[in-house]
């Protein structure tokens, strides 16, 4: 357990669950994975070691492979069961999946020139010991390009289960203001924040927890209720859910989608 409250076993559990079905449901992660990658193309067009941190299944990394041709490209997760899906379909030998947790890279300072993370930055421990290591393991000049998402995220959700008990049923996720206030401490400099507000629309609110569970985004925080939540609290909760939010049938779920560009100075300081 580490002390933000993250469970990564809990973590890795999930999205080894989510893997073989994983792509079908991660429309809105696959389109910000996109998205991601047009800032990727336009700021570091000339990366030679590139890692992408939290690649799921490999969306992003077989992206990156296509943009940077030239590029090594390796795909990092804490997750075995979707790195088995990273790069089966691609010729190139210059690329490698590593199992690993993101807050504990194996790579030697300064020797990556780009880290790309889609969706991934919300799981991490602690943001600024994460940003500080991954600031060492930078070339000078390097870059970060990430997305996360922004405390709007959720929001229905949240606030439905916040009428019925006290216990944390989301992630925590901080907004974007703090996130830049993080990276200049860690040493960055933030080039490009750019936020999107998402919204899905399900028909009821059962399909909005399932598609969570289908993409790997169970409730991962020590605070959680412990075992199974009661039918009747998980009922209440749907209850309102639909009653404040439902509108002629339909329900959404809100994502506050933050993207950052960022980069280690050509010079550092001693």
């Amino acid at each position: 357990m580490d002390k933000s409250g993250i469970d990564k076993a809990s973590v890795s559990h999930s999205f080894n669950q989510a893997a073989s079905d994983y792509d079908t449901h991660a429309g809105l992660q696959q389109k910000i994975a996109c998205e991601l990658i047009n800032l990727t193309e336009e700021y570091s067009p000339k990366a030679r070691i590139a890692l992408d941190v939290g690649c799921g299944t490999g969306y992003g990394a077989r992206m990156l492979q296509s943009k940077l041709p030239n590029a090594t490209i390796v795909a990092i997760d804490i997750a075995p069961a979707m790195l088995k899906q990273v790069f089966k379909v691609s010729q190139a030998t210059r690329n490698y999946s590593v199992c690993a947790d993101a807050e504990q890279l194996p790579f030697a300072h300064q020797s990556i020139d780009l880290i790309y993370s889609s969706s991934f930055v919300q799981w991490c421990a602690v943001p600024r010991q994460l940003f500080l290591d991954f600031a060492q393991i930078l070339t000078p000049g390097g870059w970060f390009i990430f997305s996360t998402y922004g405390p709007r995220t959720l929001n229905e959700l949240r606030t439905s289960w916040a009428q019925i008990d006290s216990f944390v049923h989301t992630l925590e996720f901080p907004s974007a203001s703090k996130l830049a206030d993080t990276l200049q401490a860690s040493g960055f400099i933030v080039s490009n924040c750019q936020r999107s507000l998402e919204l899905i629309h399900y028909q009821g609110v059962e399909l909005v927890l399932q598609n969570l569970k289908n993409i790997g985004a169970r409730n991962s925080h020590h605070l959680r209720r412990p075992g199974l939540t009661p039918a009747t609290n998980l009922q209440d909760m749907m209850n309102y859910y639909q009653k404040h939010y439902g509108v002629q049938g339909l329900v959404p779920a809100s994502y506050e989608v933050l993207y950052f560009v960022a980069r280690v100075p050509h010079q550092r300081s001693r």
